[in-house]
């Protein structure tokens, strides 16, 4: 069971314990996608000497608070960027029952839709974990400390980062921009505006190890892990090697 607040650091120190409890020994190699490059970012920090190697996949910044200081509200509103109207609204939803009854109209939505390439037992899995009354609380309890400036000095603080094999994943610059336009019925240079810093912030974590590639997926999608695994297996693979011969 997991104590403490949601912060960057409580959820790296969970990790440890959890590696500890289970008896793996390190080195480790990491993948975190989106938040979860936040947390394995504060965890390589906390504990360099176990880390062999990293994968990220579209990670949440530590600076993601630029999105709304340097964005216009209108802007930011309409970008998606800010989840926590979305997790607030599936919480009520999940909370009230509503979410297995909106099944099949969910399911043909443009959001879940990379979620059906999973195969049945793992989308299952997903399934059962969207519906829980609990997960959206959690997501938001976490989002909200993801964004605290109090967490995001506290990480840069934990140390530097190890000079480990380092792969940061990224979606395709024009194909995301193209779907923002389309999802926050924003203007083409409004949507630039986002997928610029957007792209500046993940590509900043090439900077931490001098042993770093960036990696330009061909999706527009987040998930990039779902919508070419291939790219992210690759990125393990090479990972692995350039750990294995250090």
């Amino acid at each position: 069971m997991a104590n403490g607040p949601r912060t960057s650091r409580q959820i790296a120190l969970e990790l440890k314990g959890l590696l500890e409890g289970l008896k793996i020994d390190p080195p480790y190699i990491f993948v975190g996608h989106s938040q979860g490059g936040l947390y394995i970012n504060h965890f390589c920090r906390l504990f360099p000497d176990v880390v062999g190697g990293v994968v990220l996949i579209d990670p949440v910044s530590p600076d993601d608070v630029r999105f709304r200081q340097e964005l216009l509200p209108r802007v930011y509103k309409r970008s998606r960027v800010d989840k926590s109207k979305s997790l607030k609204v599936q919480g009520w939803f999940s909370g009230f029952g509503f979410l297995r009854v909106m099944k099949p109209f969910l399911l043909k939505s443009p959001q879940l839709a990379p979620y059906r390439l999973l195969p049945p037992k793992a989308f299952r899995a997903f399934w059962n974990n969207f519906l829980s009354p609990r997960n959206p609380q959690t997501a938001l309890n976490e989002y909200t400390q993801a964004n605290d400036p109090r967490n995001m000095i506290d990480l840069k603080n934990s140390g530097d980062f190890p000079p480990v094999p380092l792969r940061v994943l990224v979606h395709h610059r024009d194909k995301m921009r193209d779907a923002i336009v389309r999802l926050g019925d924003l203007s083409r240079d409004d949507a630039d505006k986002v997928e610029n810093l957007w792209q500046e912030l993940m590509r900043a974590y090439g900077t931490l190890s001098p042993q770093s590639k960036i990696v330009e997926a061909e999706t527009g999608s987040h998930l990039i892990h779902l919508t070419q695994p291939d790219v992210v297996l690759r990125s393990i693979f090479e990972v692995l090697q350039e750990a294995s011969q250090a």
